[in-house]
């Protein structure tokens, strides 16, 4: 995030009331607290690793150590103290000694990162939050989690129509599996149309070839849904969508359906995870006294 962006982010939460700053102080502090909890047990695992890689390294210089005369008598200089079985016995494979060292190289690699990133302040993730949820309290909104398994738009579609009075029938019908199956459907019925976005600009057979693979991989893996499946899921169904998000505010899929049935919410985060996008369902905030009702 910009400096300049920042600092409109500030003036944001500066505008919002007492409680919906509450709000956002108390989302920040939890995700501090995770960050530094985080923290905490990367350096105990790194301290453990460290422990262990000393421990290993004394126990093999002593089961080397040999007898070399003196009192002992003529004769003794070259014996172990340990028996060939039991040194064998005791001493760690190759294998495992690397893969302790490896352990102990990648806590510290990760307790590092961490500590770099505390000390440059929120990140990524706790900053786009915070826009996210001074763009929702305003309007009596809040974020509810949904996994981030790859099937997180089609989930978060789930729980909508779970929440809402004239949804249920479409979301138990084959749960978040059959609105892929729906996306998909529709999308191959309407193909030009969708073609454009999902595919390269290549024409004849192969354009429609690339896309039928397109279509299956909705259909039976759990690859990510972005714009186009929301888009073809707002026609199928026949609803109005909103789409939340800290960088583009609220857009709007299925105008023509608004006020027609109950309107579905989402919210869209670029920094969720570290694998990327991830969309949440986004619900009524408890407390507050907004009805769901179809805007006619």
């Amino acid at each position: 995030m910009s400096l300049q962006e920042l600092k409109e982010h500030k003036r944001a939460v500066e505008k919002l009331g007492r409680k919906q700053k509450d709000e956002v102080d108390r989302r920040t502090k939890e995700l501090r607290e995770r960050h530094a909890a985080e923290l905490s047990r990367l350096k105990s695992q790194l301290e453990v690793c460290n422990t262990v890689t000393e421990a290993e390294n004394f126990g093999t210089g002593n089961r080397h150590s040999t007898i070399s005369g003196g009192e002992t008598g003529p004769g003794a200089e070259g014996i172990s103290l340990y028996g060939p079985q039991e040194t064998r016995s005791k001493q760690k494979s190759k294998s495992q000694r690397r893969r302790e060292a490896k352990a102990a190289h990648e806590a510290e690699r990760e307790a590092r990162i961490l500590a770099e990133k505390e000390a440059q302040g929120p990140t990524e993730r706790a900053l786009e939050e915070e826009r996210l949820m001074g763009l929702l309290l305003p309007l009596s909104l809040s974020i509810k989690e949904v996994p981030a398994d790859g099937h997180c738009m089609y989930r978060a579609l789930q729980d909508q129509l779970l929440s809402v009075p004239d949804g249920e029938e479409e979301a138990v019908s084959g749960g978040y599996k059959g609105l892929r199956r729906l996306a998909a459907m529709h999308m191959r019925k309407h193909a030009d149309e969708y073609i454009p976005f999902v595919v390269e600009a290549d024409e004849g057979e192969q354009c429609y070839e690339q896309f039928e693979n397109y279509c299956k991989e909705i259909e039976n893996t759990a690859a990510w849904g972005g714009q186009a499946e929301l888009g073809a899921l707002a026609n199928a169904l026949r609803r109005h969508i909103e789409v939340y998000s800290a960088d583009l505010g609220c857009l709007e899929m299925g105008t023509d359906y608004k006020g027609v049935k109950h309107t579905l919410r989402l919210c869209y985060m670029r920094h969720a995870y570290g694998l990327g996008e991830h969309y949440n369902s986004v619900v009524i905030a408890s407390g507050t006294s907004l009805k769901l009702e179809p805007e006619l």
